[in-house]
């Protein structure tokens, strides 16, 4: 069971009791309630809301009926609203939060560390400088390797060189 009730998703942290009608099942009345270990307590009943059967939309486009467009239509809707609600309660916790870290400069560390950046990161950003850092210091010590590995390796071309040139047994009287 579902509803398209933006109100509903707000109060999912309640308990609910559930109403139903034996002969008709296609939707149900919850209303908030008290329990302990997923067992009734007592009834509260200050909030109610009817929930729907929920739909089986069919995956096949082969199996689908007049009214799953519809349907279909409904969750679209429905999503965009929320989405916007989302969006809306973002914005209003951002104001709160921008006038509370404005008036209370003490905070301006804890800001850093709780408001993200418009993707929702904010230790990435850290992370991309202390490893773009990283390869920078790993690139030098690679480079130096490699010219101490030229050298030692045109030292010893050169020693070669030289002893296949030049014989020595030539110059001594041994």
């Amino acid at each position: 069971y579902d509803t398209f009730d933006l109100n509903f998703r707000k109060h999912m942290h309640e308990d609910w009791m559930v109403f139903y009608d034996a002969d008709d099942l296609s939707q149900v009345l919850v209303s908030n309630a008290k329990s302990r270990d997923g067992r009734l307590v007592e009834e509260i009943g200050t909030m109610e809301f009817i929930l729907q059967e929920k739909y089986i939309q069919p995956m096949a486009l082969y199996d689908q009926e007049k009214g799953d467009a519809q349907q279909r239509q409904l969750v679209y809707d429905y999503n965009s609203r929320m989405n916007n609600e989302i969006i809306l309660r973002g914005t209003q916790q951002r104001e709160v939060l921008e006038d509370l870290f404005e008036n209370h400069p003490r905070l301006d560390t804890l800001k850093k560390l709780m408001i993200p950046d418009s993707l929702g990161q904010h230790k990435d950003q850290k992370s991309a400088e202390r490893l773009e850092k990283a390869t920078k210091r790993i690139a030098a010590k690679q480079e130096k390797r490699e010219k101490v590995l030229e050298e030692s390796n045109w030292q010893e071309a050169q020693t070669n060189y030289l002893k296949e040139k030049v014989n020595l047994n030539k110059y001594t009287n041994l």
